[in-house]
């Protein structure tokens, strides 16, 4: 869930690549031309790039300012997913713990009950302290296995969401910067088609540059890793208190002088998915 929340903003960042095209096949189509076929062509040619980079300036400036916006709105809404997310799953959790304790607390009343002297009473008590001990137990460590997944993935989308927030910015400027040097080629009198060949391999470079920084803000590694210990760390958990309980309840069926293979209403375990 979180690498697809991830991936869609990626594809909101990668839309910004899309306004390179129109220059750069402008570049080159217009590189392309023979200016070299006499004096009046060559001053057309120029007059029309450099009128036509103007314009299309404004427009790449005013594309990656709305592209940039939707980039950031729609990162803000997949953060607030995950937190949304990570609240209905405390919830649940919660909510399935309660109700897990109602069941024990009726369990052990009914243990209770059927003690009949002080040795099989003392035996519920004791019995009783051991699980509570060992539920408690182990919600404590797999409430820390879910925090500290959910720290490190902060951590990884943050990082992540920085490097892209930063390849964006980087885009925008070195964008800026190209046709910045361009017009003035172009005012300073530089041939047409330096001028054009030279800002095509200055966007090319940016692209290159905004594709790469994709890479390097690959996370699903380390979120894989982060899964895996926190899964791992559940696991640990339940099968601690299950020996815990098992010990406890063989202790009490002994108090009740009852065969091991006597059914005892002394079920206290819980599922692994929400504990």
């Amino acid at each position: 869930m979180i690498m697809k929340t991830i991936k869609q903003n990626i594809a909101g960042v990668i839309a910004l690549s899309v306004l390179l095209l129109p220059i750069a096949t402008f570049a080159q189509t217009s590189a392309n031309l023979d200016v070299k076929a006499n004096a009046k062509v060559n001053t057309k040619i120029g007059i029309n790039v450099c009128t036509d980079l103007d314009t299309r300036a404004d427009k790449m400036t005013l594309r990656i300012s709305d592209l940039t916006q939707k980039f950031t709105d729609k990162k803000s809404s997949r953060l607030s997913i995950i937190q949304t997310n990570r609240a209905t799953r405390d919830q649940k959790r919660s909510t399935y713990r309660d109700t897990r304790d109602t069941k024990h607390d009726t369990r052990f009343d009914a243990l209770m009950a059927k003690a009949e002297n002080d040795a099989e009473k003392n035996a519920v008590t004791q019995f009783q302290a051991t699980v509570e001990a060992s539920i408690e137990s182990r919600r404590a460590s797999i409430d820390s296995a879910v925090n500290t997944y959910r720290t490190g993935v902060d951590s990884l989308v943050k990082g992540k969401f920085g490097t892209l927030d930063t390849s964006v910015s980087t885009l925008a400027n070195a964008l800026n910067q190209d046709i910045v040097t361009a017009k003035n080629s172009c005012t300073n009198g530089t041939a047409p088609a330096t001028v054009l060949a030279t800002l095509k391999a200055d966007i090319e470079s940016a692209r290159s540059t905004f594709k790469n920084s994709h890479v390097d803000a690959e996370i699903k590694t380390q979120l894989d890793a982060l899964i895996a210990a926190r899964k791992q760390a559940v696991k640990d958990a339940v099968a601690k208190s299950k020996s815990e309980i098992a010990s406890a309840t063989a202790t009490l069926k002994a108090a009740f002088k009852v065969d091991s293979n006597t059914s005892v209403n002394t079920s206290t375990t819980a599922s692994t998915t929400v504990q």
